[in-house]
C-alpha cells in the first residue's frame, strides 16, 4: 500500500513539473522580455507618430524660429456667383400689329442690326384696305373742312340756322378725328401716311427693329401666317450687359456700391474681367437666403452671351484673421501642418532617442519637443497664411514659423527607422 501511494506521488510531481515547464517555454530565450517590451511601448505608438524634437545645436543650425499666432489683416475677398443679364431695355421681343404672311427675311440670327433697320415684309390685303381708308378719310376730311368754313361765315352773318352749323362742326371733328388715329396707326405700321395721302400704296408692312443690337432668335419662315402680336424676331444689346450675382446674406454686411469685382466668365480662368458693383438689390430671395447685385463689366462686350456663367471675387476691405508666416505652413499627402512647440520635454521619449540616435555629446543639450498639428488654411495676403486648428486649440500656442520643413523631414526619417 505505500508502495502505490509513493508512486502517485511521483507521477503527480512530474505533471505539475512538466505544466510548468510548457509555460516558461512558450517563448525562445530573450523573446519573451521582447513581448513584455512591445506591450510597454504600444501605448506611446499615436503619440511618436506625430512627434519631432530637435537639440539646441541643431535648432541653430536649420535656422529653426518659433513665434506666436498674429492678427492679420487681409485683402478680404466674398467670392461670388451668378450669370450675364441685360436690362430690360436693352432686348426687345419683334412683331408685327397686324396679321399677314412673311413675304421677305432680310437679316440671320447674329446679324448686327440698328434701330430702325427693316428686318422683313409682311404681305395682307387688310394692309392696302388700310392705306385706302386714309386716302379716303383724307378727302372727306378736305371737304367738310371747307364746308365748315363756309357754314362757319353763313352763321356768323346770320344768314344759315345754327343747327346746320351745329351738324357740319360735329361731322368735321369726327372726321378730323378719325383721319388723326389712321395716321398715327400708319406710323405705328412704320409707314409714311403723307406717302400714302399723296398716293403711294405699299405692297407689304415692313417690320423694324426696336433697338441697336444683335438678333439673338428668328421665330419666322417665308411664306409662314403669323399673328398679330406674335413674335418674329428677338434683338438684344450687349453694350450694357452685366452681371447679376448672388450675395449670401452672411456677407451682406460688407458689400457696397463702387467695389470693384473681379470676374471669370464661363469658366475662363486665364482671362478675368474687371467690373464694380453699380446697385444691390432690395429683394431678400428666401429660398436660397441671397440678395442680387448687379456688376458693370469692363472692356469689350461683343463676346458675351445672356445667360453666360460668372464666377466673382468682390474686394472688401478691413477683415483680419488669425494667421502666420507662410514658411510655418508644411503640406503633407494633401493636407496641411504646422508644429507646435510644447511647454516642456516628454522626458521619457527624448532619453529613448537619445540612446538610439544621437551621441553622447548631444545628451545634455537643452531639447526642445514639438507636435505636427493639421489646420485649415484660408486666405493669404503679403506672406501670411489665414489658419483655423483642425479640432481644439491646444493649451501650447508657440509655433515653428521657420524650419517647419526640416521638422517634417525629421519626423519622416524617424518613421522609417522604426519601421525597419
Amino acid at each position: 500500500m505505500k508502495t502505490i501511494q509513493i508512486i502517485i506521488y511521483i507521477i503527480t510531481a512530474l505533471s505539475l513539473a512538466a505544466c510548468g515547464g510548457r509555460d516558461e517555454n512558450r517563448y525562445p530565450e530573450g523573446e519573451k522580455g521582447q513581448v513584455e517590451s512591445g506591450r510597454r511601448d504600444q501605448g506611446h505608438a499615436d503619440t511618436d507618430k506625430n512627434r519631432v524634437s530637435l537639440t539646441k545645436r541643431q535648432r541653430e543650425a536649420v535656422g529653426l524660429k518659433v513665434g506666436d499666432f498674429t492678427e492679420i489683416n487681409l485683402d478680404g475677398i466674398i467670392r461670388v456667383t451668378g450669370e450675364l443679364e441685360l436690362y430690360p431695355e436693352d432686348e426687345a421681343s419683334v412683331g408685327s400689329f397686324m396679321e399677314g404672311n412673311i413675304s421677305r427675311v432680310l437679316v440671320k440670327p447674329g446679324e448686327k442690326v440698328r434701330k430702325g433697320q427693316v428686318m422683313a415684309y409682311i404681305e395682307d390685303p387688310a394692309f392696302i384696305d388700310l392705306q385706302s381708308g386714309l386716302r379716303e378719310l383724307q378727302s372727306e376730311y378736305d371737304y367738310l373742312k371747307q364746308e365748315y368754313g363756309r357754314q362757319k361765315k353763313l352763321y356768323e352773318n346770320k344768314v344759315a340756322s345754327g343747327k346746320n352749323f351745329q351738324r357740319i362742326t360735329a361731322d368735321y371733328t369726327s372726321v378730323a378725328s378719325r383721319l388723326q388715329s389712321a395716321r398715327a396707326k400708319m406710323r405705328l405700321l412704320k409707314t409714311d401716311p403723307d406717302a400714302v395721302i399723296g398716293g403711294k400704296t405699299y405692297q407689304a408692312l415692313p417690320v423694324v427693329s426696336p433697338v441697336n443690337g444683335y438678333v439673338s432668335d428668328i421665330g419666322v419662315t417665308l411664306g409662314q401666317r403669323i399673328a398679330a402680336g406674335n413674335p418674329l424676331f428677338h434683338v438684344i444689346n450687349k453694350e450694357n450687359i452685366h452681371a447679376d450675382l448672388l450675395v449670401y446674406e452672411k456677407d451682406l454686411g460688407k458689400i457696397k456700391e463702387g467695389q470693384q469685382v473681379t470676374m471669370f466668365i464661363a469658366n475662363d480662368n486665364k482671362n478675368p474681367v474687371k467690373g464694380e458693383v453699380t446697385d444691390i438689390g432690395k429683394n431678400y430671395e428666401s429660398d436660397i437666403r441671397a440678395v442680387r447685385m448687379h456688376v458693370s463689366l469692363e472692356g469689350d462686350k461683343e463676346d458675351y452671351v445672356p445667360g453666360m456663367y460668372v464666377e466673382g471675387n468682390v474686394a472688401v476691405e478691413n477683415l483680419t484673421a488669425r494667421g502666420l508666416p507662410e514658411s510655418a505652413i508644411v503640406r503633407d499627402e494633401g493636407r496641411s501642418y504646422i508644429f507646435l512647440k510644447t511647454e516642456r520635454e516628454d522626458r521619457e521619449t527624448a532619453h529613448k532617442d537619445n540612446h538610439e540616435k544621437h551621441h553622447a555629446a548631444d545628451r545634455e543639450e537643452d531639447r526642445w519637443a514639438f507636435v505636427r498639428t493639421e489646420v485649415i488654411t484660408g486666405k493669404s495676403s503679403d506672406g501670411w497664411v489665414e489658419v483655423k486648428i483642425s479640432g481644439p486649440v491646444p493649451e501650447y500656442r508657440e509655433v515653428v514659423t521657420a524650419g517647419a520643413y526640416y521638422l517634417l523631414a525629421e519626423m519622416k526619417k524617424g518613421e522609417t527607422e522604426h519601421s525597419h
